[in-house]
């Protein structure tokens, strides 16, 4: 699990211009967050994809699906990439929202 400071975007600004830095973990997806990854998608991107495209992902490539949790363990991100049938090329970021 990595500590995501300012530079994924993950802060907020108090008054007069402090920023306050809001921490989050990065860990592997699970199947039991694909849920609240929805939700996430739902919330903050116009593009909206079925359980069962989350699920196509989870299970073709779980080493490409991440999620950023929050310290209440709250899904606040995600990074669902895939890789091409050509094996030769870079994975593609499919989806990557952020409540933040």
């Amino acid at each position: 699990q990595l500590a995501c400071p300012l530079d994924l975007g993950c802060h907020s600004v108090r008054s007069k211009g402090v920023p306050h830095v809001k921490m989050v973990n990065i860990s592997r997806a699970t199947i039991d967050d694909l849920l609240a990854m929805q939700h996430c998608n739902i919330t903050c991107l116009p593009e909206n994809y079925q359980l069962k495209y989350y699920m196509y992902h989870a299970l073709s490539w779980p080493q490409l699906l991440n999620v950023a949790k929050d310290y209440n363990g709250k899904v606040v991100g995600y990074v669902l990439s895939k890789m091409e049938e050509d094996a030769q090329e870079e994975p593609q970021v499919t989806s990557l929202p952020s409540l933040f």
